[in-house]
């Protein structure tokens, strides 16, 4: 092929590559609506005696829900924070947040470990992440169940707490609500290197066939 021809094909290669993926791969979508999340059924919004109780006073809590439970160490209960940042939840980001978890819990005394983390995909497409881990502090064994939700402007985090012992009842249940949250954003994960190169060799390959073709009607009979 003559560096002429070969000049198009190539332009058209790295065009496609580029742009390909992008404006033809799934896209983010907001939510266009505030973040409302649905706690499980019997969790009622908490009392301001009761916060004190179940939290310590924490700070930068905007809704907090429990479920009475007299005389239990662990009350069961759900908090919803918001921050302004915008991180991905697929699963290396996951990942790198889980491994900073337990000098976190390590700063109130906890020792947390992991359980497990994952992105759920809703029916609607949103992704979800899920960072579900156990912290023990003296005697005490919990499990912090953490979802990541997107939002329009920034991320609301639902945090899960309950006793370890009581992880068959609370566990399904949290996994559940994270369908019925409304106001969830759609962020998608980034392209995959091998998809922009698959763009970019078949934008080549058809700038050669279209090059070729138009060639072969240019010859003369």
């Amino acid at each position: 092929m003559s560096a002429i021809r070969r000049t198009p094909v190539l332009v058209v290669a790295v065009v496609l590559g580029f742009t390909g993926p992008r404006v033809f791969g799934a896209q983010d979508r907001p939510a266009n609506a505030p973040f409302v999340y649905a706690p499980p059924a019997g969790f009622e919004p908490a009392k301001d005696q009761t916060l004190e109780t179940v939290l310590g006073g924490t700070s930068g809590i905007q809704k907090v829900w429990v479920f009475e439970q007299p005389g239990a160490l662990t009350v069961p209960n759900i908090t919803v924070t918001h921050t302004d940042k915008s991180p991905r939840v697929e699963e290396e980001d996951l990942a790198d947040l889980a491994r900073g978890m337990p000098a976190v819990f390590a700063q109130s005394g906890g020792n947390w470990t992991e359980v497990r983390h994952e992105t759920r995909v809703r029916p609607d497409g949103a992704r979800v992440g899920l960072i579900d881990g156990e912290n023990k502090r003296g005697e005490i064994k919990s499990r912090v169940m953490q979802l990541v939700f997107p939002e329009d402007k920034g991320t609301a985090i639902v945090t899960a707490t309950f006793a370890a012992d009581q992880a068959a009842q609370w566990e399904p249940k949290i996994d559940a609500s994270i369908a019925a949250a409304t106001g969830v954003a759609t962020r998608v994960p980034p392209p995959s290197p091998w998809l922009y190169v698959g763009w970019g060799v078949g934008g080549g390959v058809l700038a050669y066939l279209l090059l070729a073709l138009v060639g072969r009607q240019k010859k003369p009979s």
